[in-house]
């Protein structure tokens, strides 16, 4: 057997360059896989995100919150609100009826009762909504019952 006579220098090249390209591998191994930790994270954390905002859309309070924010009322909705207003109150409501005008809902409503219940319902009304107008049209007595007309428009 011979034996191979290497030169040192050439020896020592090697090996650095050798220590060099796996130091080089090693940071970018490590590297890569802080990248892909942070994608992960970030992955993760849009998922939350996208739950969470599912959780509250898909929720009563949310959709009870656009509805009366928004800067158009429906016509169901003003119903609603004076059927919720109502109640509880002395008057009855005789008829309602709808139109529409121009970018605005229109709700003419009649009722029977004490005008001070009338006044107060109007108040609340104006009080927690107010992008809704009430305009009162006339009074009427009949059968010694008060009738009060008045319009509702958003």
């Amino acid at each position: 057997m011979k034996r191979i006579n290497l030169n040192p220098k050439y020896v020592q090249r090697i090996i650095s360059s050798y220590i060099i390209c796996t130091l080089l591998g090693a940071g970018l191994v490590i590297w890569f896989h802080h990248e892909q930790s942070g994608l992960l994270a970030m992955k993760e954390n849009q998922r939350l995100k996208n739950e969470a905002e599912q959780i509250v859309v898909s929720s009563p309070a949310y959709e009870l919150i656009m509805a009366t924010d928004k800067k158009e009322i429906t016509e169901e909705a003003i119903k609603d609100k004076l059927m919720k207003y109502i109640s509880g109150k002395v008057l009855t409501i005789v008829a309602i009826e709808e139109s529409e005008n121009k970018k605005r809902n229109i709700l003419a409503v009649e009722v029977v009762g004490d005008l001070r219940e009338y006044f107060t319902v109007a108040e609340e009304i104006s009080a927690d909504n107010p992008q809704l107008k009430i305009e009162p049209k006339q009074l009427n007595k009949q059968n010694n019952q008060l009738h009060i007309q008045f319009t509702i428009s958003s």
